[in-house]
């Protein structure tokens, strides 16, 4: 029985280091050492993870989503970012966008000042600032907070703010061969991780596609991507677009709501 345990507790952790052979293929970081098992879970605060991230940044510099535009290192995905971006958002573009601002603005006075109920004010503070980001990226109007690209990028937002909480990346993190395991396993929240898949393939594709299409009959409303896209030649990465449009606009409407 004795040696059955011992070779029990040997595999188990023969496996746990080859799981994280294959997770970390290159050795990681400066950071916090983790314990067995458990790896940094513990040490996470979880009623304000973010003063955690603050000593570990000033700790062991810093650390987060190397995806995103102002996290990338010098190098050629960096390169067409700025490229995109220098391209629709020069002075001279968004000069262009101002009776597009006007008009937004004048629709939201109206609202706010047929409003009856104090509740209903952040709300359509809410969708003017979704609306207002959403036409100056595709060139759509939306028609309400009920628009069908609102309503899907509001859902995105939710579902990923209840699924990829700290605990749950550090438990990830802690566990990389949870990652191998279909989302459905484990119930509730994680069940939603297809759904944000969907969601985040819809909205990176039809709106961009929608104005393409557009450009093509000569009927697309001035916008970055149309802009962007009257530009583009054979070599013109449209997944990049597509990504930076559809980051710009969650990141825009997330720090421009109340």
């Amino acid at each position: 029985m004795f040696f059955a345990i011992l070779a029990i507790g040997i595999a188990l952790v023969v496996a746990l280091r080859q799981t994280r052979k294959h997770a970390y293929p290159l050795p990681l970081p400066p950071g916090p050492r983790p314990l067995p098992f458990l790896g940094n879970a513990l040490q996470l605060d979880t009623k304000r993870p973010w003063l955690t991230y603050t000593v570990w940044g000033k700790t062991y510099g810093r650390a987060g989503m190397s995806f995103t535009t102002v996290h990338l290192p010098y190098g050629e995905t960096l390169q067409r970012h700025r490229k995109i971006y220098h391209q629709v958002l020069r002075a001279e573009a968004s000069a262009s966008y101002n009776e597009m601002y006007s008009r937004q603005a004048n629709q939201l006075v109206i609202h706010l000042l047929n409003t009856t109920v104090a509740e209903d004010l952040q709300k359509h503070i809410q969708a003017y600032s979704a609306s207002l980001i959403m036409a100056v990226t595709y060139g759509h109007i939306a028609h309400g907070e009920e628009d069908p690209f609102l309503a899907r990028a509001r859902e995105l937002m939710d579902v990923a703010t209840r699924v990829l909480t700290p605990e749950k990346a550090a438990m990830f993190a802690a566990f990389p061969f949870l990652e191998k395991l279909p989302m459905w396993c484990f119930g509730g929240d994680y069940a939603l991780m297809g759904r944000t898949r969907e969601l985040s393939q819809q909205l990176l594709n039809e709106p961009v596609d929608k104005v393409k299409a557009q450009v093509e009959e000569g009927t697309a409303s001035q916008s970055l991507v149309a802009d962007f896209l009257s530009q583009a030649d054979d070599n013109t990465d449209e997944d990049t677009m597509k990504a930076v449009a559809l980051t710009g606009y969650l990141a825009g409407t997330e720090t421009v709501s109340l």
